[in-house]
């Protein structure tokens, strides 16, 4: 028989991962969060298994680098990382991860400029890299890097330095719509397992999206993320220059944190 999920959530699980994970090539979803863990991370996380889909680590106490090979072909649909000390950069590699809908990797110490080059995955809904240390101007971004079905980003407390994205704002088509008529959420159903008795159906469990993000100094915990959700978050940088009027273009926009930057000039009407 092969383990296809492994959820330990909310407990008080101490030590490192062991190596022994690397040799579970069925496993579909790895949600060890909320736990005590500490240590590196075994670097065949991101390539032990092409049918890993969840991968949710967030608070515990990891440190070093973030494994830097996520393999061509896999099926990671969720990869949650926040709230340990992780360091070094974004793993270039991540943009091998065609099917990513959910990237959080905020609360640690990862030091990289904005990763741009992520806008190339066409399913990345959500984008968190909050309280990190990443710096440099956001750049306008290259025509293939476009983030089509972005909806959530947060880039809140780092050291970013120059004018807001404005080029960004008019790619970020997903934002320019308002979902009113159908209320959905982020999910992802985990492989049906057949019970130990033969019968006509499957048990088919669900895998649901979280996250906390902060508005107006309060931290919100979205225990499910709704596709009604769209937020833009990047106080607390360095951002200079007055608030482009193409901001007004995201009509699905419900959420903009601008706070806590060195902006000026006139709020635009928009």
């Amino acid at each position: 028989m092969h383990t296809s999920e492994y959820l330990v959530s909310n407990n008080k699980m101490t030590g490192e991962i062991s190596p022994l994970i690397c040799k579970s090539k069925h496993l579909y979803a790895l949600d060890l969060s909320h736990n005590n863990l500490s240590g590196v991370l075994p670097q065949c996380l991101s390539n032990f298994s092409d049918s890993l889909s969840i991968l949710a680590l967030q608070n515990n106490k990891f440190h070093g680098s973030i494994p830097q090979t996520f393999m061509n072909g896999n099926n990671l649909k969720m990869i949650a990382l926040s709230n340990n000390q992780l360091q070094g950069r974004i793993p270039r590699s991540l943009v091998n991860c065609t099917h990513l809908e959910y990237l959080h990797l905020g609360n640690n110490q990862i030091s990289d400029i904005f990763p741009s080059w992520l806008g190339n995955l066409r399913e990345l809904n959500v984008l968190i890299f909050k309280s990190n240390r990443l710096y440099g101007e956001i750049k306008e971004p290259e025509v293939k890097f476009e983030f089509p079905k972005l909806r959530v980003i947060d880039l809140s407390h780092n050291v970013f330095t120059g004018e807001l994205p404005t080029k960004h704002f008019h790619t970020w088509n997903a934002m320019k719509v308002v979902n009113g008529s159908h209320l959905s959420y982020m999910h992802d159903e985990l492989q049906p397992t057949r019970p130990s008795v033969e019968v006509a159906s499957y048990d088919i469990s669900y895998y649901t999206y979280s996250m906390t993000i902060s508005n107006k100094g309060i931290e919100l915990n979205y225990g499910k993320i709704s596709n009604m959700l769209t937020s833009i978050i990047l106080s607390g940088n360095k951002f200079v220059g007055e608030i482009p009027a193409s901001i007004g273009s995201l009509r699905g926009l419900n959420n903009l944190n601008l706070s806590h930057n060195n902006l000026q000039g006139h709020i635009p009407s928009s």
